[in-house]
């Protein structure tokens, strides 16, 4: 997943990662992190947490969220389950209307049916991937799961003037204009607000820089592109947004530890062969 407002067109993901680091970023989606192992730290809506084996996160359409596995951490496994609102059924005004107050769920007070739901989910869901993209199965799980985390967790409406907030503004100008040459004073023209304001938004409440969020941004393009296209990496960079191809590569080794191009030869050796 590329780490901002993301326009998914899947009406249902489901599938277990090792480990998660994602910028702030949000989409029209539901999406709940299940932690099966380890420790992960998760930030939904500025509200910011280190969840365990057992706990759980939900994202409401449009809530900003981000993950964080902690450098320490020798083993993290979590499922991870995106769903369209199409899949809610009668839930769906509820969810686009209000927002928890508090997006976590302990271990401790987690209904025995969620845990259980999510993990036949993730089978049903792999099981079927040759068949459409979900089944009716699948559904039902969805609905038994938000049925009794609905039962759990206290509502807020949406009218609340701090729900979406600045953030919301900020990660979407920047999806929008981050392969162009944008600095914080073309954003805090093109948002109304202050500089010195936005600056101290990135620092307290998504907590990294304005230049880092952006260059990471850039960044995870630039690994999709790696991946996927023929593009020589010089290309990929201003393509990317960099302005220099000694900025890109400052920027991806401290975003992935690796040069560009040891990125890439890694990547597709990893890739499995087929054999003839």
């Amino acid at each position: 997943m590329i780490p901002f407002y993301e326009n998914r067109v899947e009406d249902l993901l489901v599938f277990r990662e090792n480990s998660l680091d994602f910028l702030p970023h949000l989409h029209a989606q539901l999406e709940l992190l299940y932690v099966e192992d380890g420790e992960i730290e998760i930030t939904v809506n500025g509200c910011t947490r280190l969840l365990k084996k057992g706990d759980l996160s939900v994202s409401f359409p449009n809530s900003v969220h981000s993950y964080n596995t902690p450098p320490h951490q020798e083993r993290m496994n979590c499922i991870v389950v995106i769903l369209n609102l199409i899949l809610a059924g009668d839930f769906i005004n509820t969810l686009l209307k209000f927002h928890p107050k508090v997006p976590f769920i302990s271990s401790d007070n987690l209904h025995k049916d969620v845990p259980y739901a999510i993990n036949t989910l993730y089978e049903e869901y792999n099981y079927a991937q040759s068949k459409p993209v979900y089944t009716p199965i699948c559904k039902a799980y969805i609905q038994i799961i938000i049925s009794r985390l609905l039962q759990q967790m206290e509502l807020i409406t949406n009218t609340d003037v701090n729900y979406f907030d600045i953030i919301f503004d900020i990660i979407n100008y920047i999806n929008e204009n981050y392969m162009q040459p944008i600095s914080l004073n073309d954003m805090s023209r093109a948002l109304g607000v202050g500089k010195h304001y936005l600056s101290r938004v990135f620092s307290d409440k998504i907590k990294i820089s304005f230049s880092d969020y952006i260059n990471g941004i850039r960044v995870s393009w630039a690994c999709n592109m790696l991946l996927n296209t023929n593009k020589n990496i010089t290309q990929i960079a201003y393509d990317c947004g960099f302005q220099s191809i000694r900025t890109f590569n400052r920027a991806f080794h401290k975003a992935c530890h690796v040069s560009p191009s040891k990125f890439r030869k890694s990547q597709v050796a990893a890739l499995p062969r087929e054999i003839d």
